[in-house]
């Protein structure tokens, strides 16, 4: 069995080649001084908000438990990224913003929210229909915050963080149709995702001009949605033909600074290196090869290996 998420995807769809760099060779970025993951941290937070454990309890004690939880995170994080040597006084700053943007959020918004969880941290599995519509070897997986109802209808609620407001990219997101399509495959008849947007910024800054946080919510109609069941397909069998045949590459001038192998694909394509000494020259270039677990261990099928974690 396959097992394939929307990362995934994206990372074959963008470059075969460095999909092969990251999932098949099993080649990360060593970091050497891990910064704050402020749209991670604030994620969580929301999510404990959200949890259904939570939801029967006042909204000034889910705000202290989630508030709590962000704290704690922080005091994790900051020992890492002290212990290597990180940019203290920039972890500072953007810990203290996040603390910033979900006391914001908890006193002047989510005490009016108009929608109501009914599902929380779901896991979402669905194995994807081949053209005669009968299961194939593949399964997507995938992770939502939450189902909610607003106004009768089922929503993904999907938290984001981000410096500007803009969501004209949202019509276009196959992340969304994805989710969908699979929810509904779940059994949850989900109209669209209720995007929940928090501005990173200090919303109590004097320099800082509303908004400070947006909602909207996106849809997809049916025609887009069974398409987007026929593309997994499609995308898998791509997947399937590229490892037997080889994975290209897609150079694009977005190589220098959206693609962390780059070195790597450079010296490939010259031809100093090959699949021998591939591991030894990313060492020198900065990565590590992951450690595979003995299942993972199958030369017959590299997809297999690479993706059976999901």
């Amino acid at each position: 069995m396959i097992t394939v998420s929307n990362s995934r995807l994206a990372c074959f769809r963008r470059c075969p080649r460095k999909y092969e760099y990251r999932y098949v060779d099993q080649l990360t970025a060593n970091d050497k001084a891990p910064a704050l993951m402020l749209g991670s941290l604030v994620h969580e937070s929301l999510a404990e908000f959200y949890s259904l454990e939570n939801n029967d309890k006042d909204v000034n004690v889910r705000a202290s438990m989630a508030m709590a939880m962000y704290d704690n995170k922080v005091a994790e994080a900051a020992t890492e990224v002290l212990s290597a040597g990180g940019d203290s006084e920039r972890f500072d700053k953007d810990s203290f913003m996040g603390r910033q943007m979900l006391k914001y959020y908890f006193e002047e918004v989510a005490p009016n929210d108009d929608f109501t969880p009914v599902a929380s941290e779901l896991k979402v599995e669905v194995r994807v229909p081949n053209p005669n519509g009968k299961f194939s070897w593949c399964t997507f997986i995938g992770y939502v915050d939450a189902i909610v109802e607003r106004e009768g209808r089922l929503y993904i609620l999907e938290h984001k963080t981000a410096k500007t407001l803009d969501t004209k990219h949202l019509i276009t997101d196959t992340q969304v149709t994805q989710y969908i399509w699979a929810l509904r495959q779940m059994g949850y008849d989900v109209c669209g995702v209720y995007y929940n947007i928090l501005r990173k910024c200090d919303p109590y800054s004097a320099r800082t001009k509303a908004p400070y946080h947006y909602r909207e919510a996106v849809y997809r109609n049916d025609r887009e949605v069974e398409e987007c069941g026929r593309q997994l397909y499609n995308q898998y069998m791509a997947m399937k033909h590229a490892d037997r045949y080889g994975f290209y590459c897609n150079p694009t001038r977005d190589c220098s600074w959206d693609c962390e192998y780059r070195p790597i694909c450079i010296a490939e394509m010259e031809g100093r290196m090959n699949e021998t000494d591939l591991h030894e020259l990313a060492g020198v270039e900065g990565f590590h090869v992951k450690q595979e677990s003995e299942s993972n261990k199958n030369p017959d099928n590299k997809i297999e290996k690479v993706i059976k974690n999901g």
